[in-house]
């Protein structure tokens, strides 16, 4: 039986067949949430990111580097298709790693 301890690394870090997701959206301070998620056209909440997966399905959102958000509540509420197709949250481009600051109640 596999688990996740047998997922190949790079670094340290786990990596995942982006190919195999069902769905890859993209986050940009410069998005807009009537967007479709693509890396052309990126949403702009993180929130919107997670709206637009489907529970069980490995998923995997990008936010731009360079880019920060504030965010007051944000439910995790899916989880992927299974331990090696988890939902992914990575960045993209160049720059700084992205930067989550909290400040609500929820997480």
């Amino acid at each position: 039986m596999a688990n996740i301890f047998d997922l190949p690394l790079s670094d340290g870090w786990v990596v995942f067949d982006e190919s195999l997701a069902a769905k890859k959206l993209h986050v940009s301070n410069s998005g807009d949430d009537g967007n479709n998620g693509t890396i052309s056209a990126p949403f702009s909440s993180i929130a919107k990111a997670l709206q637009s997966i489907n529970d069980g399905e490995f998923s995997i959102i990008c936010l731009e580097r360079g880019d920060s958000w504030n965010i007051e509540n944000l439910v995790l509420n899916k989880s992927g298709e299974s331990y090696d197709r988890p939902v992914v949250i990575q960045s993209y481009g160049a720059g700084d790693k992205p930067r989550l600051s909290f400040s609500g109640t929820g997480f």
